[in-house]
């Protein structure tokens, strides 16, 4: 049996290990295009904060490993092109050849999206996607001279490079075309975490379309639709990401929402024995019950695992997913799950109810802690929870979401949430916990 796995990151190395692992006498090959394999994406921007960490810091299992030790023939520097129902054409930097397969993986990940903005690509430009975009800017942050950074782009990413840019005593300016951070959360919880960035020194260029990008001796600068400009000596541009699937929907696989990989609950693509997991495919949401696209790395390692199962035979569902997630604001932690960040069909016939509390994150006699937002959405007339967002101090707020992304895992109600047996003790929450407040505040809105 010959496995052929399109992509050595979360989910293509997460399956490539576990056949090895179950299945020995398959042989595995992993076609990757870039150097790199197994490394932690998610970290790179607090990797970028310290100067005196290397990035080769990132990188969790190392080629050799995957080679010597777990018996897989990883290629790296091999891009595919395209794909058959017998082969993939794969592109390497002396030939071009085609590598037969019994079951193909396509894990190929997502790319940096590139938003339409004249003279983007050039000097003085980061991008943040990949090991050597990190490679890059943290070469850069030690040989030059950087006093100031605009950041283009406003999700997680940009967030963190703000943060990470400004330990490093640098001017941070965040560029984002809508007028708040987080359109979809709570006017006072968006204002708050907006109000943190400021406060820490970030400038805030909210609700205005940068167009074209220029570039005078050293300086550069971002020119607005409105004519304005905003000058630095970098630019970074972190604008999300979109999947890396075009090779294989101009091949004939069926895309799926937002130019994924459409796959079924097995992961099958509509190519027979031809599977796609990680951020190149799509998923099924947990609420919802539709086809959402959703890039995280828990999806990704988890899938990778799902369709190693059923290439070797072992009929195994992909779990639907939550859309849970959270990033850290300085001294602030932000966690959302469920449909806060998108609506649907679905929802669009919905009657949604949402609201908000802000309670202590401690007990009230206890010092320390701080003020936790809560926002919870429910179905009203099933009271069937849909979504949450947190907003609170770090290191005693986001991981709370986790509570209400099991609760809404398994389909349950806001009285559900509210008759949870949670944990108390003054140093980490009141006897009532926030998620618990919230809840009994939603059932009063309900009546």
């Amino acid at each position: 049996m010959i496995v052929v796995i399109v992509g050595g990151d979360a989910a293509g190395m997460s399956a490539a290990s576990q056949i090895r692992r179950q299945k020995p006498e398959y042989r595995v090959i992993v076609l990757e295009k870039s150097e790199n394999v197994s490394y932690g994406a998610c970290g790179m921007p607090y990797n970028l904060a310290d100067n005196s960490r290397d990035t080769d810091d990132l990188k969790v299992i190392s080629p050799e490993n995957f080679i010597n030790k777990r018996g897989i023939d990883l290629r790296l520097n091999h891009e595919v092109v395209s794909v058959t129902t017998e082969s993939v054409t794969v592109k390497t930097p002396d030939n071009q050849y085609e590598q037969p397969y019994d079951k193909l993986l396509i894990a190929s990940g997502a790319r940096a999206s590139r938003p339409d903005i004249e003279n983007i690509e050039g000097e003085n430009t980061w991008f943040l996607h990949t090991l050597g975009d990190a490679e890059k800017i943290k070469e850069d942050l030690r040989q030059n001279t950087i006093s100031g950074v605009a950041i283009i782009g406003g999700g997680y990413t940009g967030i963190e490079m703000a943060e990470s840019l400004t330990a490093l005593g640098k001017s941070v300016t965040l560029v984002k075309r809508s007028k708040k951070l987080f359109p979809f959360l709570p006017e006072m919880m968006n204002q708050r975490i907006e109000d943190e960035l400021k406060r820490n020194g970030v400038k805030l260029e909210f609700g205005k379309t940068p167009v074209r990008i220029n570039r005078t001796g050293k300086r550069i600068s971002i020119v607005f639709e409105d004519k304005t400009e905003t000058d630095a000596d970098r630019i970074l541009v972190v604008s999300g990401v979109e999947p890396a699937a075009e090779a294989f929907i101009s091949s004939g696989i069926k895309p799926g929402i937002a130019n994924s990989i459409q796959t079924d609950e097995f992961l099958e693509t509509s190519f027979k024995n031809v599977y796609a997991a990680g951020d190149c495919s799509d998923a099924f949401c947990a609420v919802t019950g539709e086809k959402i696209y959703e890039p995280l790395a828990l999806k990704a390692n988890r899938y990778g695992k799902v369709a190693a199962a059923n290439m070797m035979g072992n009929p195994t569902k992909a779990p639907p997913v939550s859309g849970a997630s959270a990033v850290r604001i300085f001294s602030l932690e932000l966690a959302v799950t469920g449909i806060v960040k998108r609506s649907s069909s679905m929802t669009d016939k919905m009657e949604i109810v949402s609201n908000m509390v802000t309670v202590n994150s401690r007990a009230h006699a206890f010092p320390g802690g701080g003020k936790m937002d809560v926002h919870l959405l429910c179905e009203k007339d099933s009271g069937l929870l849909l979504g949450g967002a947190i907003c609170g101090p770090f290191r005693e707020s986001a991981l709370r979401i986790d509570a209400l992304t099991s609760v809404i895992m398994m389909k349950g109600s806001i009285w559900d949430l509210y008759n949870m047996d949670y944990i108390y003790t003054p140093p980490l929450g009141p006897v009532w916990s926030p998620l618990l407040v919230a809840a009994g505040d939603m059932i009063k809105k309900l009546k």
